[in-house]
């Protein structure tokens, strides 16, 4: 490179100092080609040795908070007080319902720019540097607050928690001052898009899709050895609805073998409702697994449907990895998750289905013809090379955050 030296702030929640987010590393390793300093600043630490693997001109600096250790304790009147001196933040007005939660972000958010951290190895970094907020909350939350000329320089990317308000109750601390403050908003979704411009006229100029990925793979095994075998991989929280399949399988009058991949809260209601089942039907809790080991278990192990049944998406990576080595999917119809389940790659269900309509669906699957289920898997392939490959969309990615105006 000449000239001037080019210099991007990476803003994240957790990353590099957890694990189970390493896929983050394909988008860092482009931009260590494309700037000259690539500097990534996490809110929170999960563990303590961030990921080693990162490349050279990419600096690691501390997290905000430690492991274990979070913005807290009570609220008090200075906490409302110096809240009204800065209206443009409260977008809630003064309703009841909301004040104490837009209240406690304030002083979540004070808390994270009075840190050492922040004053000493943030704040100088910030003139004349490229921004990148990898979420639209969390560490976003200090854009409002910054000069506008930086604001002009940041790219805000939003997914799913930190973009739809059904998601958080209607309503999400500081969201439209953050969507008013950055020079681009890039959903992970054209869903996501479409909600941002309704709601955002103004800013509809902004506001475009920059899509997740993953790395395209030769396609898995296939076996048709009269067993359907059924994949699902996320955290086991409320909002995935694992139940739902438990529930569904629960009328297979076929060999099934379903397999999940996650661990969570709710993985001891799944072990309980999988105990039920009639005896065609096997379950393997696999747990946890790190991310390079995901996509090398679909290399490795045939399986013949994907499920998500999530209640709420963005447009899920864990879809695309299973899509990925030639795997269809079956999902619910919410956010951008149509985007990648369409007829060609799978079956997309309603947001609402019940487990006698999932597994209406899977058993229909399960007796199509062989060539429409082999056509499906390489639909499913093909989409993700040509549209969902990490590499080609983190270079998007790259141009749009280089494109904004810097001002030294």
């Amino acid at each position: 490179m000449t000239g001037r030296v080019t210099r991007l702030v990476m803003f994240t929640d957790c990353y590099p100092y957890a694990r189970a987010d390493e896929w983050k590393r394909f988008e860092l390793e482009l931009f260590a080609e494309r700037f000259d300093e690539v500097h990534v600043a996490a809110r929170l630490a999960l563990c303590d040795d961030p990921d080693p693997n990162l490349p050279v001109n990419v600096n690691i600096l501390p997290p905000i908070f430690a492991p274990g250790q979070a913005p807290g304790g009570r609220l008090g009147l200075g906490d409302f007080a110096s809240l009204i001196t800065h209206p443009s933040l409260n977008d809630a007005g003064l309703a009841p319902a909301r004040i104490k939660y837009l209240a406690r972000s304030w002083r979540d958010l004070n808390a994270l720019m009075a840190s050492d951290t922040y004053r000493n190895h943030v704040a100088p970094l910030l003139p004349g540097s490229h921004l990148y907020f990898f979420w639209g909350r969390g560490y976003a939350d200090i854009l409002p607050l910054l000069p506008r000329e930086q604001q002009a320089a940041a790219l805000v990317r939003m997914h799913r928690y930190d973009l739809y308000p059904e998601t958080n109750g209607g309503y999400m601390p500081f969201h439209s001052a953050i969507v008013r403050a950055a020079g681009r908003i890039a959903p992970v979704s054209q869903d996501g898009v479409d909600d941002l411009a309704r709601r955002f006229p103004a800013q509809a100029h902004k506001i475009a899709c920059l899509r997740l990925g993953t790395l395209p793979r030769p396609p898995g095994p296939h076996a048709e050895d009269g067993v359907l075998k059924l994949i699902s991989c996320a955290h086991a929280k409320p909002v995935k609805r694992l139940h739902l399949i438990a529930e569904a399988l629960a009328a297979a009058a076929i060999p099934v073998r379903w397999t999940h991949i996650g661990d969570g809260p709710e993985l001891a209601r799944l072990r309980e409702l999988a105990a039920k089942l009639p005896a065609n039907v096997t379950v393997e809790l696999k747990g946890a697994m790190l991310p390079p080991e995901v996509p090398e278990h679909y290399q490795s192990t045939p399986y013949d449907l994907f499920l998500n049944v999530s209640e709420s998406e963005g447009v899920p990576v864990a879809i695309m990895e299973a899509m990925a080595a030639g795997v269809p999917t079956l999902a619910t119809d919410v956010g951008g998750t149509r985007e990648l389940v369409t007829d060609a790659t799978g079956c997309l269900i309603p947001a609402d289905a019940s487990p006698a309509a999932i597994w209406a669906t899977i058993a229909a699957f399960a007796s199509a013809d062989p060539a429409m289920r082999l056509a499906k898997r390489h639909a499913s392939a093909e989409l993700v090379r040509t549209q969902y490959d990490i590499r080609a969309n983190a270079a998007k990615v790259a141009d749009a955050i280089a494109s904004l105006p810097v001002t030294p």
